[in-house]
């Protein structure tokens, strides 16, 4: 409803704040504004605990699928289950496009970088679903193997501890190109 949610001014965007605290752009794809019943309804779902859970366990489930289709027998069953996959993360997507806005304003789908990932995986899922294309590109299914990586963006503390780890791995690449420098010096 909207009395749950209130109104927020920050520099010259306003956003909307749900009571879980979830910040949204007031405006979605040029055409759905704060209080479009639809997109109302859309961000309560999305920021729901029930379908980060939902996504959770079918991320899991690709997993599974991912391992299984190693083997021969179910190689039929991988071809299936990735046009089931590509449907749900694309709906996945679809529907954080229209709660959050797409890239335009702030706290939009696309200003978030952890959700970069997901969208290049169901951009990627999708192309590679057309024959056409496909049998060009081959390439493009390795990145369905990128799906559990989607799990990065549903845990807050897995996301700081990623964030932290490529932090210091940019560290020890600085003090390993100190060290080739020691070495180039010193073996001349």
């Amino acid at each position: 409803s909207l009395s749950s949610s209130s109104h927020i001014s920050k520099h010259r965007h306003t956003l909307l704040r749900h009571n879980d605290g979830e910040m949204f752009a007031v405006n979605s794809l040029w055409c759905l504004s704060s209080d479009n019943k639809c997109r109302i309804c859309i961000q309560h779902i999305v920021s729901s605990k029930l379908f980060t859970t939902i996504i959770n366990i079918i991320i899991i489930l690709n997993c599974v699928v991912l391992v299984l289709e190693t083997i021969n027998e179910l190689k039929q069953l991988s071809d299936y289950s990735n046009y089931i996959f590509t449907c749900i993360f694309t709906i996945e997507c679809v529907l954080k496009i229209i709660a959050y806005g797409f890239i335009l304003e702030q706290h939009s789908y696309l200003r978030d970088p952890w959700n970069w990932l997901d969208f290049i995986v169901v951009v990627t899922g999708l192309i590679s679903l057309f024959p056409q294309i496909n049998a060009n590109l081959f390439a493009l299914r390795a990145f369905r193997l990128l799906r559990p990586l989607k799990t990065i963006s549903m845990f807050p503390n897995l996301r700081m501890f990623i964030s932290t780890l490529i932090n210091s791995l940019l560290d020890v690449g600085v003090v390993f190109l100190m060290l080739l420098l020691l070495l180039v010096i010193f073996a001349v």
